[in-house]
């Protein structure tokens, strides 16, 4: 149960994007729109009843390699293709949104070291291809529940006990597992798993109106193997654009991280010396003014570090490792 539902995390960072803008779904090409010196309010319009149904497609490349008298490689590939269904349940006084999620729809196409691997959700598969792909069949049209505020941060994930047993049960432990562990277990899912992976799709806006050139920062924080990381994601405006009469504005995005921590530690004999971290993110989203919706984005993060690791018995020992993470995210409202 403490195993890290890897394919799940599907991001580093959830508030940077890149985007190619050039034309909507339906091939329509952008207009730039000029709307002088009025600002206008950028926020979301959750309503009872609503709903609207999001792609989401990850691609992500995580590698190690290790140098001692020789180089070992390892490196894992994967796209992820979701297809989310949203339906507001209820919209407090507020403005606090809640929403019964369903994910109706996954396919997944990975390779580990040149060997390939393949999952379509809803086609039948082998006991043990469920077992290999537990993140994606416990979730399969398995409703659960969030909520989001005004300004568009997830701040509630409830009602995931059937995703749970779910996992579980595809675990083949469910007699060994606790009341305590199940409760600590979707704690953890809900707010490391879920959580990050629904804010893809509501990114947090400011209270105050806009223009072109209006910048706005949201920080958070993460962590990286020894280094606590402090995540600055810089919003700014670039234009506003008309797609299919609607009102689009075209939001550019930097990330910027600062870092601190104890560089070096010890551990079973071994001694580690980490280089510094290697961060970057940049990009763009489309957020939709007249649906109160986010229409396009999609994200861009790089994560490089190196390890310089020491050992002197039982023999003398020096080698070198790097790892990196490369992810990109990219969603786009269909209906």
């Amino acid at each position: 149960m403490k195993k890290v539902l890897l394919l799940l995390i599907v991001v580093l960072f959830v508030s940077c994007g890149k985007n190619d803008n050039k034309d909507d779904k339906n091939n329509k090409k952008a207009e730039i729109v000029n709307i002088g010196k009025e600002s206008v309010n950028i926020q979301y319009k959750f309503k009872r009843g609503d709903k609207f149904t999001y792609k989401m497609i990850t691609m992500a490349a995580t590698g190690q390699s290790v140098k001692t008298d020789t180089t070992r490689s390892t490196e894992l590939n994967q796209t992820v293709e979701y297809i989310f269904d949203f339906d507001v349940i209820d919209v407090d006084a507020d403005n606090i949104a809640e929403f019964n999620v369903v994910i109706s729809n996954i396919k997944v196409d990975a390779s580990a070291n040149g060997k390939k691997f393949n999952y379509q959700s809803g086609k039948e598969i082998k006991a043990e291809d469920k077992r290999n792909f537990v993140e994606y069949e416990s979730m399969y049209k398995m409703p659960f529940r969030v909520r989001v505020n005004k300004i568009g941060e997830v701040i509630e994930v409830s009602r995931t006990d059937k995703i749970v047993e779910n996992i579980i049960k595809l675990q083949g432990v469910k007699d060994s597992v606790s009341i305590q562990e199940k409760q600590q277990f979707t704690a953890n899912l809900n707010e490391g798993a879920i959580k990050p992976l629904v804010q893809q799709f509501f990114r947090r806006v400011p209270t105050n109106k806009i223009n072109v050139d209006s910048t706005w920062v949201f920080k958070y924080p993460s962590s990286v193997m020894v280094y606590t990381i402090e995540n600055s994601t810089i919003y700014k405006v670039k234009n506003f654009e008309k797609i299919n009469d609607q009102l689009i504005a075209n939001i550019s995005l930097e990330l910027q991280v600062a870092w601190k921590g104890k560089n070096k530690m010890t551990d079973r004999g071994v001694n580690y010396n980490f280089g510094d971290p290697k961060i970057s993110g940049s990009g763009s989203i489309l957020f939709n003014l007249d649906r109160g919706l986010l229409q396009k984005a999609s994200t861009n993060t790089k994560l490089e570090i190196k390890i310089l690791m020491q050992a002197s018995v039982p023999r003398p020992m020096t080698a070198t490792r790097k790892d990196f993470t490369v992810n990109t995210n990219s969603i786009e409202l269909i209906k």
